[in-house]
């Protein structure tokens, strides 16, 4: 066995015994699957990471951007605290 596939021999009169992969192996050095999901899997990726990268953006301007906070100055931050602000 090479590489956990068994191998079948050509082994007749006047043949050279030539190690072959069985008849429903992929050839060397290829997965069985690598055609169809690999593919689209490197089709939709960076389509996949736009619209993530964009959703998280959005999130940002939404929730986190400057426009949401509410404007603070020391007045009322000691005011919120309980203590005195400087210079007063």
């Amino acid at each position: 066995m090479v590489s956990g596939l068994p191998i079948q021999s050509s082994a007749g009169a006047g043949a050279s015994a030539v190690a072959r992969p069985s008849a429903g192996a992929p050839p060397p050095g290829q997965h069985r699957f690598s055609a169809g999901p690999r593919h689209r899997l490197q089709r939709d990726l960076p389509w996949l990471l736009a619209l993530k990268f964009a959703a998280l953006g959005l999130l940002w301007l939404l929730f986190f951007s400057a426009a949401q906070r509410p404007a603070v100055d020391a007045a009322a931050a000691s005011r919120q605290l309980a203590v005195e602000a400087p210079g007063d």
